[in-house]
């Protein structure tokens, strides 16, 4: 083992990766690349992820649980190969994985995993934050990267990168995960799909209900989405679909009043209930292992 990398070789850490909520979408036009220009709404809950890195002394990265997915997929091995040049030699990773966010379900899971591996990276190799990809950077992984990178609630314009910090009521959420797997390209290709909502900027945020541009065409190819949708403005006037979907969610002014309608969630059913933040718990974390940084 090299005097270098005695200096790191057993440092470890354990973060969260925040699951998001979009509070509307917009689809508001499309590129010539194929992209789709969006206006969303992000906010955080505290119901994440829970990854815990570690520095070894042989090269190489190992993730577990192996297999959930395929290396060349997987956006916190994406997330590390970005950040490899800056790697101390003759080391390598172990890192374990505990996902508690539903997969394809417009939570972005997978997006928040690959943001909590920059900032771990960054904190295990005695980097400084700004080594991190920026927002435009980080969207190569994918569009809700940098909304994970950036830490607020944010107004949410372009593919992702666009991000303007805002506050929104901070609310309790029902949210269930229909049993579908939604394709995200087939719906965004979908020639049912309109692209042609008009623009808003920040500032009219508040002036409209806040709605999903998706959620019609995504309810009338999934039934299990269309159904979770109905029952829940049973209880929740408003509820409606995250992201590409499949999963749903209610607002609601307490804890309690979550939890009492989650408790009537159908037998079979899956969901969770979680509080929207403002602020990133991945950032509330390193704020305190990190004494003195700003974030």
């Amino acid at each position: 083992m090299s005097e270098t990398s005695k200096e790191f070789v057993g440092k470890k850490i354990t973060l969260p990766a925040p699951a998001k909520l979009n509070l509307f979408l917009h689809v508001v036009g499309t590129r010539p690349s194929g992209y789709h220009d969006l206006q969303s709404v992000f906010t955080y809950l505290d119901f994440c992820d829970c990854i815990t890195y570690e520095v070894t002394g042989s090269d190489g990265v190992n993730i577990f649980p192996e297999g959930f997915v395929e290396l060349k997929d997987n956006l916190i091995y994406k997330a590390y190969k970005m950040m490899e040049k800056y790697r101390p030699a003759g080391t390598g990773l172990r890192i374990h994985t505990q996902k508690n966010i539903p997969s394809f379900g417009g939570l972005g899971g997978g997006s928040s995993d690959a943001a909590t591996t920059f900032f771990a990276l960054a904190y295990l190799w005695n980097l400084d934050f700004s080594s991190i990809p920026d927002l435009n950077q980080s969207a190569v992984l994918g569009a809700d990267v940098p909304f994970f990178v950036g830490g607020h609630t944010a107004f949410v314009e372009g593919i992702g990168e666009v991000l303007t910090p805002i506050d929104v009521p901070q609310k309790w959420y029902v949210v269930i995960h229909p049993q579908a797997k939604v394709s995200t390209k087939l719906v965004f290709q979908h020639p049912k799909l309109s692209c042609q909502t008009e623009k808003i900027n920040s500032s009219g945020i508040f002036d409209f209900v806040w709605d999903n541009d998706l959620e019609p065409l995504v309810r009338e190819l999934y039934p299990e989405v269309d159904e979770a949708v109905c029952w829940l403005q049973q209880y929740s006037q408003n509820a409606r679909m995250t992201g590409s979907g499949a999963c749903v969610f209610g607002e609601f002014d307490s804890e309690n009043d979550a939890r009492d309608v989650y408790a009537l969630l159908p037998q079979g059913w899956r969901g969770f209930v979680a509080k929207g933040c403002q602020r990133s718990p991945l950032f509330d974390q390193l704020q305190s292992v990190c004494k003195g940084i700003n974030l």
